[in-house]
């Protein structure tokens, strides 16, 4: 979690969490003194004392403390919608990318760079160590959307260069079909594509999604 979400996640859950970057590490055990845990909660401190980042590092114990701190991650989408202190709940552009984790770093500090650049604040939330994080960024009409559409792009094509997929896990879905050839090749396509046609001859399964010969067909997919 980024520095702006966090901040976020304190005024809409009313916690009162460090406003900077976390990282939430959970260790589990079957030990009940709990040795093991100590051990790799010990292991883990050196290798970030080891690299200067942490300002400060906790071990958590089960209670309020804890439950403080999944609370804000859990809420993260609902943090964003309320963060600009807008008379409702607004609406949020959501977007995800992986790349290697070799990359992980440089992947976040571009795009934090591309939205302080454009002048906005940057919600993040990841399950880092598979290289994936999310952006979760409230907007309040079309010009905003637009706005977050060429971040997007960037973002893409950043990861595209970097390794990566234009997508963890949210999918392609209809917004990110005009990427997969650049990410995937045209061949590799066209052979998804072949193989789709063959299984699925009257087209019912995803019309209008993930390939770009169904957004050729269904022009709604564009939206």
């Amino acid at each position: 979690m980024n520095k702006e979400i966090v901040i976020g996640a304190n005024s809409y859950n009313k916690l009162k969490l460090p406003p900077m970057t976390l990282v939430l590490l959970e260790f589990t055990s079957n030990d009940w003194w709990l040795r093991d845990i100590k051990r790799d909660y010990r292991f883990v401190e050196a290798i970030f004392k080891e690299a200067g980042h942490p300002t400060q590092m906790r071990y958590l114990r089960p209670g309020k403390e804890t439950e403080d701190v999944w609370t804000a991650r859990r809420q993260c989408h609902f943090s964003a919608m309320h963060a600009r202190g807008a008379k409702g709940p607004e609406k949020c552009f959501g977007t995800d990318i992986c790349v290697p984790l070799p990359k992980l770093t440089e992947m976040i500090d571009f795009t934090e760079e591309k939205f302080q650049e454009a002048n906005k604040a940057c919600y993040l939330c990841a399950h880092i160590s598979d290289g994936n994080y999310h952006l979760i960024i409230p907007y309040a009409d079309k010009a905003e959307f637009e706005l977050l559409q060429s971040i997007e792009e960037k973002m893409i094509k950043k990861a595209i260069a970097l390794g990566g997929t234009i997508t963890g896990e949210h999918g392609i879905g209809c917004c990110k079909v005009c990427y997969v050839v650049q990410e995937h090749g045209q061949a590799h396509i066209d052979v998804q594509e072949a193989i789709k046609k063959a299984l699925d001859t009257d087209n019912v399964m995803n019309p209008g999604c993930f390939y770009p010969s169904q957004v050729a067909q269904y022009h709604p997919s564009h939206l």
